[in-house]
């Protein structure tokens, strides 16, 4: 029922997005981590800078693109009901906009970390494992994805623990489906002036991030 508009709770709402959002963070980091230390792909530079824009941009920043590109009158969305008649609607607004948000804005974090642990894995085990006849997807899944997964759990608990404390881009897409950080401030400072509310959701997210940190 949370996937298909039905309704849970915002504790669950929030754990469920921080799960998907750490998992995509992490394939996502890891695929481009690949590329700039196993390929030739030409714009290595490029990559690393990346890493460098959740640190220099505004929380709110890649939410508030995405709403002038794909929002209910955005660019993008203007110009496909355009050429194709199709109406987007306001999809971008909810779990699937924060979502999509919160993967753009963390991947260079998980891209930072999974870089390392990718220049860590010694080639001579995989070279020793192709000597072997092993196909290169198996060297892969055999060899280096297990030399990697102290590096891949880390990544992925940093994501999880952003996508918990992220409240710019809930903010600008959560539209009615808020989380636990746009809850907590809503409860504080809008019209509902509870506290109490506040405060057991506050210690709820706490022990969502605490957990992950301590893992």
């Amino acid at each position: 029922s949370c996937l298909w508009g039905g309704t849970c709770g915002v504790a669950w709402r929030t754990f469920f997005l921080a799960i998907c959002t750490a998992t995509a963070t992490t394939a996502l980091g890891l695929a481009f981590a690949l590329v700039a230390t196993r390929t030739r792909f030409p714009f290595k530079k490029g990559l690393r800078l990346l890493t460098i824009l959740p640190i220099i941009t505004p929380p709110f920043v890649v939410g508030l693109a995405l709403t002038m590109l794909l929002g209910r009158s955005g660019t993008l969305t203007q110009l496909i009901e355009a050429e194709t008649g199709w109406q987007l609607g306001r999809w971008l607004y909810g779990l699937t906009g924060i979502w999509l948000a919160q993967v753009l804005s963390f991947t260079p974090i998980a891209f930072l970390v999974l870089i390392g642990v990718v220049e860590g894995v010694s080639p001579s085990m995989e070279e020793a494992s192709q000597t072997l006849r092993a196909a290169r997807w198996r060297t892969f899944r055999k060899v280096s994805l297990p030399l990697m997964a102290p590096g891949l759990a880390n990544a992925w608990l940093i994501g999880f623990i952003e996508s918990m404390a992220d409240f710019g881009n809930p903010l600008v897409l959560g539209g009615s489906g808020g989380v636990l950080s746009t809850e907590i401030f809503f409860s504080v400072v809008g019209a509902q002036n509870d506290p109490s509310r506040a405060a057991v959701l506050a210690a709820l997210l706490l022990f969502f991030t605490l957990s992950a940190f301590v893992a």
